[in-house]
């Protein structure tokens, strides 16, 4: 199994580690014909502007969204969310979500309970003030902030996290996508 990392270059050296901490091969993704050699898709990035000039610039958005018509697995993280929610201009336009698009750079740590990875909490490394607004009814809820903010969702194999996963230090989001990308192979 091999996974594809299309990220700009403050996240693309986390998810590398976290993956390969994860015995999975990695992909950086640069050109258009990579996306054929990958079974799953990671799309990571603090700046929305820069993270699409570069899905823009290597002609990946109509491969994205032919593969992604088939079940690809796709994980979305911080901007990434933004790029694959449905209420943004040049995004993918994937995941029946909104975000907020005025999110602010600030950092912060809180402890999130997320069921589907076990009673253990996960620690979110958040690095903006990005949050999910609304969901669609075909979208499951993974986490909500004690505040209410929506942080991490998933529909079929697409999944999106407004907190960068690969900070925490602990594998269990990384393999959660993981099992998508591997049950979509069987």
């Amino acid at each position: 199994m091999k996974i594809g990392i299309l990220a700009t270059p403050e996240s693309l050296g986390g998810h590398i580690k976290t993956l390969l901490k994860c015995h999975i091969d990695v992909v950086k993704v640069e050109r258009s014909h990579q996306l054929n050699e990958i079974d799953g898709l990671i799309i990571s990035g603090e700046d929305n502007v820069e993270l699409e000039e570069l899905i823009l610039n290597l002609k990946l958005v109509n491969k994205i969204l032919k593969m992604a018509k088939n079940d690809f697995p796709i994980f979305g993280i911080s901007e990434g969310t933004s790029i694959l929610s449905k209420n943004k201009g040049k995004s993918l336009g994937l995941i029946d979500i909104s975000v907020n698009l005025d999110s602010k750079n600030y950092y912060f740590q809180t402890f999130l309970e997320i069921p589907a990875l076990g009673e253990t909490p996960f620690k979110g490394v958040f690095t903006k003030d990005l949050y999910i607004e609304k969901v669609a009814p075909n979208v499951g809820i993974l986490c909500k902030m004690v505040n209410g903010k929506i942080v991490f969702v998933r529909q079929g194999n697409f999944l999106v996290a407004t907190f960068h996963p690969e900070l925490a230090h602990d594998l269990r989001i990384h393999k959660y996508f993981i099992k998508i990308v591997k049950d979509g192979l069987t």
